[in-house]
This record gives C-alpha cells, sequence and structure tokens, in this order.
C-alpha cells in the first residue's frame, strides 16, 4: 500500500490490483497477518472462497466466542443458508456486559478474514468513504495520488457495515489473535508465558516478552511485562487492550 491508512484503502487497493491482474472471476481471501489458526483453517476457507464465488457477496469468517472478549468486533448471524449465515448485524467492539449478552445471543466474534470478487467488494466499496480512492484506481491514477483523497478507515466501517449482501462462514478451527500481549498468556504453556529470557520468583499468570534483555519479577500477579528496544511496557493483563492508547500518547507532539 502506498500509505498506511487502515485495512480499509489498503483493501481496496488490493482489489483494483486483482482485478487487473487476474480478472473480475478471481476470488480474493484476506487474511490478517498476526492471528493464529489450528485444523481445519484451510476447509474454512475454501468454503467462505466458494460462497464469495457462488454468491457474489461480500464473506467473513466468525469465530464462535469463548470468552465475552471487549476487544472483539461481534456478528450477529441472520438466514441460514446451509455451509453459512446472512449477517444480520455488526456490533462494534462491546463492554463487558453487552459482550456477555451477545456470546449469550450465539453471536460470532468478527475475526477480519473475508473472501470476495473484486468487483463485489469495489462496488460495495462506492457511496462510502472509500468511493473517492474507488474512483482514482479505476481511472488508473497513481496509488499514492489515489490513497491522498482518503481518510485511514477500517474496512468494517468503510464496507461491510454498508453492504447490502454479507455472509459469514463459521470458523471450525482454533483461532487467536495475536493483537494484545495477553494472548500470549492463552498460548503459551506453564505458569507464566516467557517469550524471551526471564525469571518469576513468587509470579504466576504473567506474560513475560524481551529481546535481549533479562526480565525478572517477583511477587506480582497477571501482569505483561514487555521489553523491546528502548522501551519497557507494565501492564496488567486485563488491560492489555489499552497499549493503544500508550502508542497514541507517544505520536502525540509534546
Amino acid at each position: 500500500e502506498p500509505a498506511g491508512k487502515d485495512t480499509g484503502p489498503a483493501l481496496a487497493y488490493a482489489a483494483s490490483e486483482v482485478r487487473a491482474r487476474f480478472g473480475e472471476d478471481a476470488v480474493m481471501l484476506c487474511l490478517p497477518s498476526d492471528h493464529v489458526v489450528g485444523d481445519g483453517f484451510q476447509e474454512t476457507a475454501e468454503t467462505a472462497v466458494d460462497v464469495a464465488a457462488r454468491t457474489d457477496g461480500l464473506v467473513t469468517i466468525g469465530v464462535e466466542p469463548d470468552r465475552p472478549a471487549t476487544g472483539y468486533g461481534y456478528i450477529e448471524p441472520g438466514d441460514d443458508h446451509g455451509d453459512h449465515r446472512g449477517v444480520a448485524v455488526f456490533r462494534e467492539k462491546p463492554d463487558a456486559e453487552t459482550a456477555s449478552r451477545l456470546v449469550d445471543r450465539g453471536c460470532l466474534w468478527n475475526a477480519g478474514m473475508f473472501a470476495w470478487t473484486p468487483t463485489a467488494f469495489l462496488d460495495a466499496a462506492r457511496s462510502g468513504p472509500l468511493d473517492p480512492l474507488v474512483d482514482a484506481l479505476a481511472t488508473d491514477a497513481d496509488p499514492a495520488t489515489a490513497f491522498e483523497r482518503v481518510d485511514p478507515v477500517s474496512v468494517d466501517y468503510a464496507v461491510l457495515e454498508r453492504a447490502a449482501d454479507v455472509r459469514v462462514v463459521p470458523a471450525a478451527f482454533d483461532w487467536d489473535d495475536l493483537g494484545a500481549w495477553n494472548a500470549l498468556g492463552r498460548l503459551l504453556d506453564g505458569e507464566n508465558a516467557v517469550l524471551g529470557d526471564a525469571t518469576t520468583i513468587d509470579a504466576t499468570g504473567n506474560v513475560l516478552a524481551s529481546d535481549d534483555k533479562h526480565v525478572s519479577v517477583v511477587g506480582v500477579d497477571d501482569l505483561v511485562v514487555a521489553a523491546y528496544d528502548d522501551r519497557v511496557l507494565v501492564v496488567p493483563r486485563a488491560d492489555a487492550q489499552r497499549v493503544r492508547e500508550v502508542v497514541a500518547a507517544l505520536d502525540a507532539p509534546f
């Protein structure tokens, strides 16, 4: 992508490139790079691609929640079509009470994995925040110039939440999102999840990660301690999603 402007512009640019190189009948499978997937992923991905080709709709993969997480968006499934469901409503990242209600109602996590034809996506992207970018790309404008016409925006808000025909394929595989440090605590075995060199004394439930530094914790529980380059982060595991606030504060001008 010519500039980092979140997932909406990036996927519009990708769709334009795929259509130009491979034609309108190609199907894009869009996958984040920071997810962990288990057995059964290939079968689910193939189903999503098949549904996208068969229906010409926008397809997302939905994960069955194992906890009322507040860091993910939710999908409320609609009509049953056998190997997939319609999407009734997308729900933004909820508070804890709302997340519990959504899980009880059978909603799925929006994993951010998608399948669609480039034409179906670009048509759905019109009449929304990405419309100036789609128009520019259609006229063979320089991608960098085209990106200047839009603000950063997620594909969920820019396209999926506005589209008329969105389908969801339930995930038939184990899944986790490594977008926050506390995810390592779910994936690494042991009293404490350790990535790098660390010593723990009278400490449990911690996530410790470092590059070339030794990290020691004594008498503390359920913390994230991450030491990389010249930065050290210490945060309760329950607040690991708040790392975004730290990034924003560090990026803010003094």
